[in-house]
């Protein structure tokens, strides 16, 4: 039995760390921008969306589909007026989106033994955060998991 915090340490103290070396998590993972500057390099942040509970095989057992969402972070030291290199920021981030479903998918579908399943929804289209003293990309990536709470 699993719980959403479980899957959330797995994913952001294990899974993540070894498939995108050099990646640091995100502290503040609801108000990305409320966090310095050093984590957007490379961050990421781990939610747990909508839960769909529905009673499981056994009478105690309570199967659980949960939302679960990854954004990834990229920091953009480059001139927003540099169309190549805003470009290269963008591969940069979808690449590495794609390393991170595809090792969820085809190596760790179990997350480590903590779910039954998790299955690649997709992600959503690059977005752009800034302000006076930050420029930065996000890309989210969303997964359904089932497991037993």
């Amino acid at each position: 039995m699993s719980t959403p915090s479980d899957i959330i340490d797995y994913l952001s103290d294990t899974l993540i760390p070894s498939v995108l070396t050099g990646y640091v998590e995100i502290p503040d993972s609801i108000q990305l921008d409320n966090n310095p500057d050093i984590f957007f390099n490379n961050g990421f942040a781990v939610f747990v969306g909508e839960e769909d509970p529905r009673q499981g095989t056994l009478k105690s057992q309570v199967d659980i589909r949960s939302l679960f969402e990854i954004s990834l972070v990229r920091s953009l030291a480059s001139d927003l007026s540099d169309a190549v290199a805003l470009r290269d920021e963008k591969k940069f981030l979808k690449d590495h989106g794609e390393l991170l479903w595809k090792e969820i998918h085809n190596i760790d579908p179990c997350l480590g033994g903590l779910v039954h399943d998790s299955t690649y929804i997709g992600s959503g289209p690059i977005s752009y955060l800034g302000g006076d003293d930050y420029r930065f990309y996000v890309l989210t990536l969303s997964f359904s998991v089932k497991y037993i709470e």
